[in-house]
């Protein structure tokens, strides 16, 4: 498996991990941010499937919107705020949410907004960061921590405050949150932050004037998918 993914050469294969260069060119054995190590999860995942890398494959392993962190965290957060009266709807959104972030996503803006107010998140791992596994650590959360209990409890109650003061509802689809506007017409823009494991990269601010994220700052710039023959 090869996958250089806009990151530090170190796991550009994880089985054989490139080591012992100058500094200069990167840091090794550190832990690799959640886009990089979703990118190798996803490529790892149809490896073991024994389905061939095709045109197809890559596309949907591109654009697919999964979302790594909560795929990693989310079911963790759940457990944390179920019987909270204050979080009932917002957290009962997030359960049935498909994890993704395409347009039709409902309940990713209330996982940003988590995001976004869980500051110092990656002291509450459960698994600290692992050589011997650094594709899949750090993971989990200590949940029977009360300081990792009330930093969740409070970053996503800080999120739900934010989405309701913006006049954002709930249960909102992410296409109606984050969007561009062309030609007077509002246009949802799938996607979302690589520090939260988006593959696929588009970078725009909760901007709650504009009621949501927008405008789009940037993404993805250029992918190529070659043949050697």
């Amino acid at each position: 498996m090869l996958a250089i993914v806009m990151t530090l050469y170190w796991l550009s294969n994880p089985e054989k991990r490139l080591e012992g260069y100058s500094p200069i060119i990167g840091n090794e054995q550190t832990t690799r941010s959640l886009r990089t190590r979703a990118g190798l999860v996803m490529v790892e995942e149809i490896i073991e499937s024994g389905e061939k890398f095709t045109q197809e494959t890559v596309k949907d392993l591109l654009f697919n919107h999964r979302h790594y962190g909560a795929e990693l965290l989310l079911d963790e957060i759940l457990v944390i705020c179920e019987g909270n009266r204050n979080l009932e709807e917002a957290c009962a959104i997030l359960a049935s949410w498909d994890r993704r972030q395409d347009i039709d996503s409902v309940g990713a803006h209330i996982f940003n907004q988590f995001w976004a107010n869980a500051r110092g998140l990656s002291g509450h791992f459960a698994v600290p960061f692992d050589l011997v596994d650094p594709v899949n650590t750090p993971a989990g959360l200590t949940i029977e921590n009360e300081e990792t209990r009330a930093l969740i409890i409070a970053a996503l109650e800080a999120g739900v405050t934010s989405l309701q003061e913006a006049g954002i509802p709930l249960d909102a689809p992410w296409g109606d949150v984050q969007f561009a506007i062309r030609n007077g017409e509002k246009i949802g823009v799938p996607g979302g932050a690589g520090g939260q494991g988006l593959f696929s990269v588009i970078t725009a601010r909760f901007n709650p004037d504009n009621g949501g994220y927008n405008p789009i700052a940037h993404g993805n710039s250029f992918y190529s998918d070659c043949y050697l023959e």
